[in-house]
């Protein structure tokens, strides 16, 4: 509901505007608006954005885009101090994700790039999912299967300045379509029961400036 004081020129209660800039140039996160049921012309001064959280260099920047439509009040009613308090979807600019059923398994955090953070709370197939605007590259923690996977359409690199350990206790399986190789300063590999080493095809090689084969006799075949 809104009100308008006429003798004051002060309005209250919630408006629409559209939002027609966001270059904010003392960095505030500001927007100027457009307030079409005022004044199709007219374009407000800075707006403050309201957010669940702000503070000095932390909080939840989600900046509205030029042309979102947002929701609008005014300090005291003072319509040259425009706070917006939200943003809304409208026949043009529709959510990211569909509630057909109505059973609100969905939350989706998507950038206007196709950048995506979903929640799936689907019963039996619940899941979270980070996914870049490909949707070649992303990360799936699958709570239904309690299991996780990460892919990557190319490159895929682990750097750490420490150690790092990785452990099973199950299989593990490391396999590549080309080659496979491992450099570091001392190389080490031991197994409880056997060791198997083969090549289906050419031959397998061992170097070095000093090979020895002992605890145990040694068959070649």
């Amino acid at each position: 509901m809104v009100s308008a004081d006429e003798s004051s020129g002060r309005i209250h209660g919630v408006v629409v505007g559209r939002v027609t800039n966001t270059k904010d140039p003392d960095g505030l996160g500001r927007v100027k608006l457009m307030l079409p049921w005022l004044d199709p012309n007219l374009e407000t001064g800075w707006a403050r954005v309201a957010t669940p959280m702000a503070g000095g260099e932390r909080g939840l920047f989600l900046p509205p885009e030029v042309d979102d439509e947002v929701l609008v009040m005014f300090e005291h009613g003072d319509i040259t101090a425009p706070y917006v308090i939200g943003s809304v979807w409208n026949g043009k600019a529709k959510p990211p994700a569909a509630n057909d059923d109505g059973k609100n398994d969905l939350r989706v955090l998507k950038s206007r790039s196709g950048h995506t953070f979903t929640l799936d709370d689907t019963e039996g197939k619940e899941k979270v999912i980070l996914s870049d605007k490909t949707g070649r590259n992303l990360l799936l923690i699958d709570s239904a299967a309690n299991s996780m996977s990460l892919q990557v359409e190319q490159e895929l690199k682990i750097q750490a300045r420490g150690a790092i350990s990785l452990e099973s206790q199950g299989n593990m399986t490391l396999k590549s379509g080309g080659a496979l190789s491992v450099e570091c300063a001392h190389f080490s590999l031991e197994a409880r029961q056997g060791v198997a080493l083969r090549s289906n095809a050419g031959e397998v090689a061992v170097k070095g400036a000093r090979v020895t084969v002992n605890d145990g006799a040694l068959e070649v075949m």
